[in-house]
């Protein structure tokens, strides 16, 4: 009996740059010889499929390719980044029919760990096992205290429970049966569907420093899963530049390197929080033009509410001219106070005022 970890990823056409990256990341970590990894779609460009091969053969794997019937999901709703393909794990139990536990990842991460513990993981009498997001407001959203909800980000499945206990019906018919209150689509239905039946495992397998507003909690978790979950992204200019950097890490053993760009902010409090990060950094002039860029967009979507506003808003300019950054840069502040703006990035990047605004 093969002793080999496997892993699933499921993928669409949009994120296959990203899913090389958690490839990358995971074979970089964990010796090829002792993972089988499987990639599951309903399409895919062949240049990209060549590429994800590649990966694998560098590292001296050979990468598996599953057809997902895409159908089977085609009527169901999308929500803000998530798209239909996050319902394909769903399904995993009917594709990979040879497959009696599996891990399964989302493309939108990086492993720095041996996943051996991970797969050790027991699951014996449960559909899965995850993450516990420690949010009363979704187990309440849908009626699930006292048991616990899971992100679906990193998960261990147990197959044989899923075909054996018809899950993916289960599933499929909740997601029908509830086309609004189903906001997280998949993540929704396997937490109603597995009420009861599913297992906590520890924070260190789905690490998202975002929303736990403190990226040294990557230091007390050395060996760790990254989720950069959420709408932003490490690929977004506005992102966490420290997680930025690891992307970019493992982006560069991968056929993406030389095209990657970030995408620049389309809004107040995404240029907002990049210039607080070049402020950080001591980059003054950077800041100063992501300020400007805020404002901008800011006076664009916005009536000037008062005259003192617009003197600060034009003292920074005047600073800026003269190539005082600094005191620029205390100006514009000024101004993005005024309007309610988080003078720092260190925050859950969610709360920085209309962040998603034009964005989806």
């Amino acid at each position: 009996m093969s002793n080999k970890i496997n892993v699933a990823f499921c993928i669409d056409t949009t994120y296959t740059q990203h899913l090389g990256v958690a490839i990358a990341s995971l074979l970089l970590h964990n010796a090829a010889k002792d993972v089988q990894i499987y990639i599951a779609s309903s399409r895919l460009d062949p240049v990209d499929h060549d590429r994800l091969a590649g990966i694998g053969t560098t590292f001296g794997t050979e990468i598996i390719f599953e057809q997902i019937p895409e159908e089977r999901v085609s009527g169901f709703r999308q929500h803000l980044h998530l798209s239909r393909a996050a319902y394909y794990r769903m399904l995993l139990a009917d594709i990979l029919v040879h497959v009696d536990k599996i891990i399964y990842l989302d493309c939108d991460l990086v492993v720095e760990a041996d996943l051996r513990e991970l797969w050790d993981t027991d699951v014996t009498d449960s559909g899965c096992a995850g993450v516990d997001e420690g949010n009363p407001a979704q187990t309440r959203r849908l009626g699930l205290d006292p048991d616990f909800y899971i992100n679906s980000g990193v998960l261990v499945f147990n197959l044989a429970y899923w075909r054996e206990h018809d899950i993916i019906v289960k599933c499929l018919e909740w997601v029908e049966a509830n086309p609004t209150n189903n906001i997280l689509l998949d993540q929704d239905a396997i937490n109603v569907v597995l009420m009861g039946q599913k297992k906590r495992i520890d924070l260190k397998w789905n690490l998202n420093p975002v929303p736990l507003e403190d990226i040294g909690v990557l230091r007390q978790y050395p060996e760790h899963i990254l989720h950069f979950g959420g709408p932003v992204k490490p690929w977004h200019k506005c992102y966490d530049f420290q997680l930025q950097a690891i992307y970019r890490k493992y982006l560069g053993l991968t056929p993406w390197a030389a095209s990657f760009t970030v995408d620049e902010p389309r809004n107040a409090g995404q240029a907002a929080l990049v210039a607080h990060q070049l402020l950080a950094a001591s980059d003054f002039m950077g800041a100063c033009r992501y300020y400007q860029q805020a404002i901008t967009f800011r006076v664009t979507s916005h009536n000037l509410e008062s005259k003192l506003v617009l003197d600060c808003i034009n003292g920074g300019h005047r600073h800026y001219n003269c190539q005082d950054y600094v005191s620029a840069c205390e100006h514009y502040r000024s101004a993005l106070e005024s309007w309610g703006y988080p003078l720092t990035y260190e925050i859950n990047i969610y709360k920085m005022p209309g962040l998603l605004d034009g964005v989806f």
